[in-house]
């Protein structure tokens, strides 16, 4: 995995949440319709079939969001806070480097070793996800 295709994963992390959050809402939306259509008309399928792709949908992107914690999450300092400030907190590069008391440069030295370090637990998290 490059560091392109990493910090893909990272900056997707963010559309995932609002998206999930979306879900979460048309799901609601969607079982009070069904249980006032159902309850007047029986069973709807269409409605049904739609209920169930949210639900399938919301899984997954749940599974995504939940994939990226948990891989910040197994990283060592500093790389986990570079990488918690930069892709979840959305804080600038020159933020981070005045909250961790690192100049600029460090920084990005720092953001690439943890890119780096992502992609590794990343494909390990992949690889088990497959074997189970």
């Amino acid at each position: 995995m490059t560091i392109e295709e990493v910090k893909k994963i990272l900056e997707s992390y963010t559309l995932d949440k609002k998206y999930y959050h979306e879900l979460i809402v048309d799901l609601e939306e969607m079982k009070s319709k069904y249980s006032k259509l159902s309850t007047k008309y029986g069973s709807v399928d269409l409605l049904d079939l739609q209920l169930n792709r949210v639900v399938k949908l919301s899984e997954k992107t749940l599974q995504n969001i939940e994939r990226v914690e948990s891989t910040i999450n197994s990283l060592t300092q500093p790389s986990k806070d570079i990488l918690y400030f930069k892709y979840i907190k959305k804080v600038p590069n020159h933020n981070i480097a005045m909250r961790l008391n690192y100049s600029l440069p460090r920084i990005y030295q720092l953001l690439n070793k943890a890119l780096r370090e992502f992609a590794i637990l990343y494909n390990e998290t992949l690889e088990n996800e497959i074997k189970k």
